[in-house]
């Protein structure tokens, strides 16, 4: 019979009755930076409230988003923005005398997004006071949606049989966009926030 010394049988048994011992669920204390004896169990609450604080902290982030998208925005229409100069003839920009005091200059093929339109604009006393936009036969639905894009949803949208309007409202004008006839055609026009102010 193999004989085992008495120290050899003393770190066996030791063994065995540890692995057997189920593990210990008392908390250990660490040290914090400050000094201060925080639990592990409380850190490892800390650690799972962590999503918690996370997702209220999302919501709080949307709802921030959500109101600052509320607020007015100036217009602007590639690169073009209400009461700016006469701009100088560039990138197929050709301008021209109107009526009294107003200068058009005209685009044929200006980019809406993914499309292209006839575009004027409409200079009074040396400043941008209106926008129109010839779609021609480009689908209205094409037309809005390309603005949407950039504009996000129209403030009023009125779908019929034999017309379709759509209207933004912006501090300093009104931009409307119009099926008649068959044809798609768009306007800004910075007059319109004097009047409606004045309301």
């Amino acid at each position: 019979m193999r004989r085992i010394s008495p120290a050899r049988a003393t770190r066996c048994c030791t063994l065995s009755t540890a692995s057997r011992l189920p593990r210990s669920r008392k908390s250990v204390e660490v040290q914090t930076p400050k000094g201060a004896l925080r639990h592990r169990s409380e850190a490892r609450n800390a650690v799972n409230r962590a999503p918690i604080l996370s997702a209220a902290t999302s919501v709080a982030l949307l709802i921030a988003c959500s109101a600052s998208q509320e607020i007015p925005r100036h217009f602007s229409f590639n690169g073009h923005a209400p009461s700016e100069p006469v701009p100088a003839e560039t990138n197929g920009l050709q301008c021209k005398p109107g009526g009294a005091d107003e200068v058009v200059c005209a685009k044929a093929a200006e980019t809406i997004n993914s499309m292209s339109a006839f575009v004027e604009y409409h200079y009074r006393h040396g400043a941008l006071t209106q926008i129109t936009i010839d779609a021609g036969l480009t689908p209205f639905t094409t037309t809005l949606g390309n603005l949407e894009r950039t504009y996000g949803p129209p403030s009023r949208l009125e779908r019929a049989r034999t017309f379709s309007d759509a209207v933004w409202s912006f501090p300093d004008g009104q931009l409307t966009l119009q099926l008649r006839n068959g044809t798609t055609h768009g306007e800004f026009d910075a007059s319109a926030s004097r009047v409606s102010s004045q309301k």
